[in-house]
């Protein structure tokens, strides 16, 4: 099993015929405008979603469970866990489609962690600590 990437948007829509739409896709860095009629405060509430695209052989057992964690500052700001439904799963990418609502994003680095096992084994185990940046630019 290889984690292919992690995408980080404003929200994650599944569509008919299993299409998945991002909205808000970020490259590398989320940014928010300040301005002197606009202030920003830190910490900014937001809600972010994550789509985690995983690539599984055909000789590799399937996942039953993940772990998924967001961290700025060595500081964890979200854990998302839970069981993987893969019963319908057909092909070599399995996407785990992860929603956050009113998270504290604070300027720096955000990093995440991802672990994906079965009953007894882990089988992924990833951490990214600078996988996207968050900035505040004054306008």
């Amino acid at each position: 099993m290889k984690l292919l990437d992690v995408l980080f948007c404003d929200d994650i829509r599944v569509e008919m015929n299993n299409k998945v739409s991002l909205m808000g896709l970020y490259n590398d860095r989320i940014v928010f405008r300040s301005s002197e009629k606009t202030k920003l405060e830190w910490p900014i509430k937001m809600d972010l979603a994550m789509l985690v695209r995983l690539n599984i052989s055909d000789n590799e057992k399937k996942p039953i469970s993940f772990a998924f964690e967001c961290f700025s500052k060595n500081k964890s700001i979200v854990k998302i866990d839970g069981n993987t439904d893969i019963s319908n799963f057909d092909g070599s990418v399995f996407c785990l489609i992860l929603s956050t609502k009113n998270i504290d994003l604070n300027p720096g680095d955000l990093g995440y962690s991802i672990k994906v096992r079965d009953e007894k084994t882990e089988y992924l185990s990833q951490t990214n600590k600078k996988a996207i940046q968050v900035l505040l630019q004054k306008t």
